[in-house]
């Protein structure tokens, strides 16, 4: 496998998959009705939407998540079981076996955001800089999200990462 090969390799595989890389690779940012909670916190409901309404959607989610990776005219796709848990505060929790999003974000009405930066991440045999974000919408029972990348460098090579993410309220 080549070079370019190899980089998407690793950023699928630590998107689905890595687990164990430390917190001072990685910083994390969302958008919601408050920040994601710092180690041994409690997220607050602090904006304005009022707990009660981000309270319907409060449950266990199950589904399928599917990234694909594309650099120097290489594409690599990769699909895993994930689990979404949310709340009655509308905290978001998502479990894929990743540690790419391991901390949680707050619903802001039936939608939320999540951006993970890469800095410098080791992930297997790349390194990658750049971002990845998550924003994702609960209607009916179900979560839809969609997976992107911004400024991802994978040991020199330009990835763009694409995806998305199916859960059902079980």
């Amino acid at each position: 496998m080549n070079k370019a090969g190899l980089a998407l390799s690793a950023l699928l595989f630590s998107v689905f998959l890595l687990h164990g890389c430390s917190d001072s690779d990685v910083s994390t940012s969302s958008s919601g009705s408050s920040s994601p909670p710092t180690s041994g916190s409690t997220p607050q409901n602090g904006g304005s939407t009022p707990a009660e309404s981000v309270s319907e959607f409060a449950g266990t989610y199950r589904g399928t998540a599917t990234a694909t990776a594309t650099a120097l005219a290489l594409t690599e796709s990769e699909s895993a079981p994930v689990t979404i848990i949310i709340d009655n505060n509308g905290t978001v929790t998502i479990q894929s076996g990743s540690d790419i999003f391991q901390n949680v974000t707050v619903l802001n009405s039936n939608t939320f955001s999540y951006t993970q930066s890469l800095n410098g991440q080791d992930l297997g045999s790349a390194s990658c800089t750049g971002s990845l974000t998550i924003n994702g919408t609960i209607s009916g029972g179900v979560i839809n999200g969609k997976l992107s990348s911004s400024n991802v460098v994978c040991n020199g090579i330009p990835v763009t990462v694409t995806g998305t993410l199916t859960a059902t309220r079980q």
